[in-house]
């Protein structure tokens, strides 16, 4: 590190540190690891600098504080304080409240904490920010919560262990030992940003998976979000091998400009769908951009830009309705154009969506009806054999597009009656025409059919027809980020498992909620998102978060199953992490029969 970069990191330190009066401060990696400390660590925590350093922050307090803190960690403002906030400690560690205090300080990615243990006045000043300040993220009635999740019950009671859960694959790919870990394959391939950052745009799948978190940010930050579609064609001033060059700039000015500092998507070549703050106009950002251009190409007219604003409405919709009405726009964006995007906000796309959809609607009931669709197969690799472990059964409408029906099934309360459908073709499958074979598979199971009171008991009488197919057959519960009673998942959850089919989660995010979901049920598998994946070779912090996860999953028994795995690069970082299957197009498409040769 040369001087002036020593120098700068020192001062941004220090001058975080004296933002607040404190007993501890902590600098903070975007994984949660604990980079610096500087304090009483040994009173405040008993545990001794040296220690402390390496430690995820979140460990310092109780396991309910551990998803407000985490969000105020990845949704901090540079230059913006945040706090003072009260906080428990865990109990392990301080009985005693503590006031927490964080900052990110410009053109940096670390967090800067200060901790003390509570007192009279610092106890009534957090209180006061809480409840009158604007920093509403700190209201604990308006955080987001896991309803209906007991963080006591099962920490006194965890799950039994399942002594019959043989997984051979997974048991022979023993995880890495600490001392062992070679990071080579990781200092072969480029990160990007020397501070390990992901600064990559999103893709589409990517934005409308984080959509629904960026609401919820905009929502407790009191913030007025809206979204703007961008069209941008090249002009004849422009020379064609710019272009390139040109759209990540554009990418860049993109993502600088988003409410969160993320919230934007390349939807296509030329087509991009950004989340920002009404304070800001896409004329206004328009500008910015051709500005770009021209002082890249001074002779330039600039880009020929079209765009279409679109309000978020985030006040009267929820979090998970308005990402499923910015799907409808972004799709519609995506086949039609900016000028072709006639929402004006999401609630009118939310109408949109259900009036023009009744034909739609009508159509997916007979098609459930009559089983009018097909089964697709998906390899599941493992990493160490290089063999097919299992395969992954979809539903496939034909022509159609399936994901679109698969979420308007969600949307009218029809996504029962398909999985019971799903479920009813795959095991017959199995049964008949996989009878003399060894394969296994895995079917899919939306939470949202678990809203229907009877899908339960009929799954369960399906499964109980062919139990000669337990050991054979896995159920994964997709969407499970957004499981909101663990109780009652638990329950369906140990159901399945008493008939012999293993259980795993689908769309796994590693956060602490779901983390504790993890402690709470008794699963064999998880499975993650796609930006994992796609981030492995960009970003040290996510193959950190990586490695923590498949140490934390070893202890239970739990495997771990990456998906949207597209390159060999990728599955030799994620093998070497220590996970160990992979499902994605480095290994195979998609395809019409369980066929997979290594």
């Amino acid at each position: 590190m040369s001087k002036s970069n020593a120098l700068k990191q020192q001062r941004d330190r220090f001058l975080a540190f004296a933002f607040a009066s404190a007993d501890l401060f902590l600098e903070v990696t975007p994984s949660g690891t604990i980079s610096f400390t500087l304090g009483a660590a040994k009173g405040l925590t008993g545990i001794e600098d040296a220690a402390l350093s390496g430690k995820n922050w979140l460990e310092l307090f109780a396991p309910a504080e551990q998803a407000k803190l985490e969000h105020l960690q990845n949704e901090t403002i540079p230059g913006k304080r945040r706090g003072p906030l009260i906080v428990h400690m865990d109990e392990n560690i301080n009985t005693r409240k503590g006031i927490v205090t964080a900052i990110k300080m410009p053109n940096a990615e670390n967090l800067y904490v200060t901790l003390s243990l509570s007192n009279e006045l610092m106890e009534r000043l957090a209180t006061l920010e809480e409840q009158g300040f604007d920093d509403s993220l700190y209201n604990q009635g308006q955080f987001p919560k896991e309803e209906g999740f007991d963080d006591g019950a099962y920490n006194k009671n965890p799950p039994p262990k399942d002594e019959t859960f043989n997984d051979n694959a997974y048991n022979q790919s023993p995880l890495p030992k600490e001392e062992a870990f070679d990071d080579s394959l990781y200092n072969q391939h480029k990160y990007g940003p020397e501070d390990g950052f992901d600064d990559s745009i999103y893709n589409k799948g990517e934005f409308l998976d984080e959509a629904e978190a960026v609401f919820e940010f905009a929502r407790t930050e009191n913030k007025d979000a809206e979204i703007t579609c961008f069209d941008f064609g090249r002009t004849q001033t422009i020379p064609e091998k710019d272009m390139a060059a040109i759209m990540d700039e554009v990418a860049a000015l993109m993502r600088a400009h988003a409410i969160d500092g993320k919230a934007a998507a390349q939807i296509k070549d030329g087509s991009f769908t950004l989340i920002h703050d009404s304070g800001i106009t896409a004329d206004q950002i328009a500008e910015k951009i051709n500005s770009m251009v021209k002082a890249k190409i001074p002779d330039s007219e600039g880009l020929e830009i079209k765009s279409q604003t679109i309000k978020a409405d985030i006040a009267s919709t929820s979090g998970e309705e308005a990402a499923r009405a910015l799907s409808y726009a972004v799709d519609t964006f995506e086949q039609g154009g900016a000028e072709k995007l006639e929402v004006k906000s999401l609630k009118d796309g939310l109408k949109n969506l259900a009036t023009s959809n009744k034909e739609k609607i009508k159509k997916l009931k007979n098609m459930i009806d009559r089983a009018e669709f097909d089964l697709r197969f998906m390899p599941v690799i493992d990493l160490e054999t290089k063999e097919a472990d299992h395969y992954e059964i979809v539903s496939h409408f034909g022509d159609e597009d399936t994901k679109g029906w698969i979420m308007l099934a969600e949307d009218t309360k029809l996504i029962a009656k398909l999985d019971l459908a799903m479920c009813e073709r795959a095991l017959n499958h199995i049964h008949f025409k996989e009878g003399g074979t060894p394969r296994k598979f895995s079917i899919n199971i939306s939470r949202h059919a678990l809203n229907d009171r009877k899908f339960a008991d009929m799954l369960l009488d399906q499964l109980e027809k062919r139990k000669d197919l337990a050991g054979r057959l896995s159920i994964e519960i997709t969407d499970s980020a957004h499981i909101r009673n663990a109780e009652k998942m638990k329950q369906f959850i140990q159901r399945i498992r008493d008939k012999g089919f293993s259980v795993g989660l689908d769309d796994f995010d590693i956060r602490p909620a779901s983390l504790e979901l993890l402690k709470a049920l008794n699963i064999n598998y998880v499975k993650l998102p796609e930006k994992y994946a796609r981030r492995i070779l960009k970003s040290p912090d996510t193959a950190v978060l990586l490695r923590n996860l498949t140490k934390t999953c070893a202890k239970s028994r739990v495997a771990v199953i990456a998906k949207y795995v597209e390159n060999k690069n990728q599955a030799a970082v994620l093998k070497e992490i220590g996970i160990a299957y992979g499902e994605g197009h480095a290994f195979s498409k998609i395809s019409t029969k369980p066929a997979y040769i290594s």
